[in-house]
């Protein structure tokens, strides 16, 4: 018999080759979990992800599903996710947990906790990302969550994004029930308009609720054509609002002629928003208002420790950079900066329309521009006279543009000079980033112990230095206290600092041997930023690194004695 070597090897390459597509056929097939529809409960775990989701789903009542971390949960089909009982989808931050759809335009149809029974227990959501959620009619909103007379819901440590709803809460929507959100990125999600006279919220939204939302970064969010709310939206609400990054956000009003505005936040309640940064938000379209917030109607909301800066609006009907106040709108505000926003119409910080008379004390106005001027301040109507107690306001009253009016509101113990920030952005409007800008003040700075001596004070500014320092408070959102318990910003007897500005390092040197001692650098809003532990012998050298130009601060510790401090400046590019 003819002994065909090639013909053999030929046959043995192919068994094996098929024996290697058989094998990873089957560890394909082994990782994946079709789930048909219908009901779901137990555990879903990683070894059977992904979950592929072929048709609506629901945990029912008095039953759990519970997702581990790692999975993939998997819409093939425009389908909705319903929690009836308990969901506990909690991941890690190295193992994420991922709901999202196979085909993005098509989107899946959000999760959705809809009037659970009391007696159940918590659903949390965390370190989850959800996207590509799509909402359309008949529920209409909550693109990627949408919780509805639950309280028992808790969603942090989550990347929500590229989610869309068509009327509220493109990312997240609430209704009467109070769960927490806290701690997530909730980005690029959006709250369209078709066929409605409201709508809003690209990122969350709110109705009868007190909510908890803190420490989220909310940015890149959208509210298309409608009411408004670029990031957040709430209505007939009291939530706590507070902790938030709110950035390059932005609302349209083209379609709906009337009350439109918000780029960041639409509030029409009575909020508690407290040590949140608002920045580089729009307002456009027609009715381009409010470009930081937008008050709309009967708000009372209480403001404290916000930067609200380099928010910009445009339209035909603009007005209020920075804060817009419709219909008897009284909120009141205890050190906010408002800074560098801009409008093309009326109030570069603040217009007010009809009947609105916020209260505004330690605040500092300063470098907001309307329509190429530098006005502070709009009134609309006879019957809106904000007041001003202990505050810095640019050009003081002759910055009010009055229509045509009488401003007789309280204006008291108030000043006009320039604030003296430590690293401002470098002009008004949203093409300037007022996030990552020193709000700070340096220590010339008029608004040092100048604010209202008699008020009552939360306990800490924006970067959590004591707020009240024998019973003297500062202007604006930051207290001029860096670090704790020091006086003075230039290096004192104890160090010197060679060279002073520098551009690529720099050297503390000491008066004494200070090793294990720990050197701490921190920005001028107070938070560390560096630490430097054991240090050995009587010098340390400071590398530039990626901190920017601007003014820092440093401080010795041994253990938590202080032992010296001082100032440190980057020099620019």
């Amino acid at each position: 018999m003819k002994f065909n070597l090639q013909s053999r090897i030929g046959k043995v390459v192919a068994r094996t080759v098929l024996s290697i597509l058989l094998f990873g056929a089957s560890i394909i097939s082994s990782g994946q979990t079709p789930v048909p529809g219908g009901n779901v409960s137990g555990t879903w775990n990683a070894s059977g992800s992904p979950y592929q989701i072929q048709g609506s789903i629901m945990v029912p009542d008095g039953s759990t599903l519970t997702i581990d971390p790692g999975v993939t949960v998997n819409f093939q089909g425009h389908y909705k996710f319903l929690v009836l009982g308990r969901l506990l989808a909690i991941g890690t931050e190295s193992l994420n947990i991922v709901i999202t759809a196979s085909n993005q335009s098509t989107g899946w149809y959000g999760l959705r906790f809809d009037k659970n029974s009391a007696s159940n227990d918590s659903s949390i959501l965390e370190y989850c990302e959800m996207s590509y959620g799509r909402i359309t009619d008949p529920d209409n909103s909550g693109g990627a969550i949408d919780i509805i007379g639950f309280s028992k819901v808790r969603v942090s440590n989550c990347h929500i994004h590229n989610n869309y709803a068509l009327l509220y809460g493109g990312g997240i929507d609430i209704m009467s029930c109070d769960p927490v959100i806290t701690n997530n990125i909730i980005e690029w999600n959006t709250a369209d308009f078709a066929a409605a006279t409201l709508n809003g919220g690209g990122g969350i939204s709110l109705f009868e609720s007190n909510a908890t939302i803190s420490g989220n970064t909310i940015r890149h969010n959208s509210s298309a054509s409608g009411v408004g709310g670029g990031a957040v939206f709430f209505t007939s609400s009291a939530p706590l609002i507070s902790n938030n990054i709110i950035i390059n956000n932005t609302n349209t009003n083209d379609t709906y002629n009337g009350d439109g505005g918000g780029g960041g936040i639409f509030a029409d309640g009575s909020a508690t928003i407290i040590d949140n940064t608002i920045s580089n938000n729009t307002s456009g379209g027609y009715t381009g208002r409010g470009g930081g917030i937008y008050f709309y109607w009967n708000d009372n909301s209480t403001l404290i420790n916000n930067t609200i800066t380099n928010n910009s609006t445009s339209g035909t009907v603009a007005g209020g950079g920075g804060i817009f106040c419709m219909w008897n709108c009284n909120p009141v505000f205890t050190n906010n900066t408002i800074a560098n926003n801009s409008t093309t119409g009326d109030g570069g910080a603040l217009h007010c329309y009809s009947s609105s008379n916020p209260v505004f004390r330690n605040c500092i106005f300063y470098g907001n521009t309307a329509g190429g001027d530098t006005n502070q301040v709009y009134l609309y109507s006879e019957d809106s006279d904000p007041d001003f107690y202990y505050c810095d306001v640019q050009r003081g009253v002759a910055g009010f543009s009055l229509n045509g009016n009488f401003y007789t509101g309280h204006y008291e113990n108030n000043i006009d000079n320039k604030p003296l920030f430590a690293w401002p952005s470098k002009g008004s409007g949203s093409g300037y980033n007022g996030a990552t800008a020193g709000w700070g003040l340096l220590s010339p700075s008029p608004c040092i112990n100048t604010g209202d001596p008699g008020g009552t004070y939360p306990a800490t500014d924006k970067a959590g230095n004591p707020r009240v320092v024998n019973g003297i408070i500062d202007m604006g959102a930051y207290e001029y206290l860096y670090p704790v318990g020091i006086t003075g910003t230039g290096d004192d007897q104890h160090a010197v600092v060679y060279p002073n500005p520098f551009s690529t390092s720099t050297v503390i040197r000491f008066a004494k041997d200070v090793s294990g001692c720990t050197l701490q650098i921190g920005d001028v809003s107070g938070r560390i930023l560096k630490s430097i532990r054991d240090i050995s012998g009587d010098h340390v050298i400071i590398e530039k690194e990626d901190l920017g130009p601007g003014i820092y601060f440093y401080k010795l510790l041994s253990g938590n004695t202080l032992i010296a401090s001082g100032r440190l400046v980057v020099a620019g590019d």
